[in-house]
C-alpha cells in the first residue's frame, strides 16, 4: 500500500461513469483460472488495485470476491499459510468466492531421496531420523508419526480459514496425488485431508456457528 497514491488525478479511468468504470475493472480482474497463492508465476494481487486508494476502494473486494484462490497444502507450507491469511486481513479472506485446498506431501529431490535411503541402510530401526518437511516422502519415515503430524496440520488450518471468515461451503478439498505414488504418500495425504475436514466439521461444536453465509462464532 505504501506505494498506493491519494488519488487517481488525471486517471482516464476514473473519468469514466461510475458503472461503466466498475465493469471494466470487473474484466480486468477476473482471472479464468484458480489464482495460485504460493505459485510464483500466478497473480496473488492485482496491479488495477494497487494504483490509487480510490480504485482500491472500488476493486478489492472484486479481485476477492470474483476469484477463485487454491492452496497446496503440507506440512511444510502451514505457516507460510496462516501467514498469508492474516496477510491479507479477515475482511478480505471472508470475500473468497472459492478456496481450494490441494492435499500432498513434500516432494523430495533426488539426493534427498537417496540420503534417505542410505540412512535406512545404516541407521537402526527405528530411524532415528526426525520427521521433518522434506522426510515426508523418505523411506525412514515414521507413518504413525508422520500421519499423526498431517492431521495436526491439516486440523490446524482448517481452523484458522474458518476463524477468518471463510464460508464453508466455499472450501473446496482436492488431490495432488497420482498412480505413480506410493501407496503410504497416498496415506499421508489422507492423513492430512482428514484433519482438515475434522478441524472444519468440529468447529460447529466448539462454538462456532453458520449465519449469514458464513461461519461465525457464538
Amino acid at each position: 500500500m505504501s506505494a498506493t497514491t491519494d488519488n487517481g488525478s488525471g486517471s482516464r479511468l476514473l473519468n469514466l461513469p461510475v458503472k461503466i468504470r466498475e465493469h471494466v475493472c470487473t474484466l480486468a480482474l477476473i482471472d479464468v483460472e484458480s489464482i495460485e497463492i504460493f505459485s510464483p508465476s500466478s497473480r496473488r494481487a492485482a496491479a488495477l488495485t494497487q494504483t490509487c486508494r480510490q480504485l482500491r476502494r472500488e476493486t478489492i473486494y472484486i479481485f476477492y470476491a470474483q476469484n477463485t484462490f487454491a492452496l497446496n497444502l503440507t506440512a511444510s507450507t502451514l505457516p507460510k499459510a496462516l501467514k498469508w491469511l492474516h496477510g491479507i486481513g479477515k475482511d478480505r479472506v471472508s470475500q473468497i468466492l472459492r478456496f481450494i485446498i490441494r492435499f500432498s506431501v513434500d516432494v523430495q529431490t533426488q539426493q534427498q531421496r537417496d540420503d534417505a535411503a542410505r540412512a535406512c541402510v545404516s541407521a537402526p530401526w527405528p530411524s532415528p531420523i526426525a520427521l521433518g518437511a522434506t522426510s515426508m516422502g523418505a523411506l525412514v519415515v515414521d507413518c504413525v508419526g508422520a500421519r499423526e503430524e498431517l492431521h495436526k496440520t491439516g486440523r490446524e488450518f482448517a481452523q484458522a480459514i474458518l476463524r477468518a471468515g471463510v464460508a464453508r461451503e466455499r472450501i473446496e478439498a482436492a488431490h495432488v496425488w497420482d498412480e505413480a505414488d506410493e501407496t503410504r504418500l497416498w496415506s499421508l495425504c489422507e492423513s492430512l485431508e482428514r484433519g482438515f475436514n475434522w478441524g472444519l466439521n468440529s468447529s460447529v461444536s466448539r462454538g462456532w456457528r453458520f449465519s449469514g453465509g458464513e461461519w461465525r462464532r457464538n
